[in-house]
């Protein structure tokens, strides 16, 4: 979704609170690079990738760190 100030934004649901997540973004989903790092205080997370419109195609994953 686009928001109000033209960003991507989009949730991660699933995810458990108090657990560190990291979004990560990829052109090729073979490189990948670290967008945001969250600690879960519910079970989804909201994000925004203000980079996401210089690319009219881009992966996203995130992990969720022990």
């Amino acid at each position: 979704m686009l928001g109000t100030n033209g960003q991507f934004q989009f949730a991660v649901s699933g995810v458990t609170p108090g657990r560190t997540n990291v979004v990560q973004s990829s052109l090729n989903l073979s490189n990948w690079t670290t967008i945001s790092t969250n600690v879960a205080v519910s079970n989804s997370l909201q994000i925004i990738d203000p980079a996401a419109t210089d690319f009219n195609l881009r992966f996203y994953r995130s992990l969720e760190m022990r």
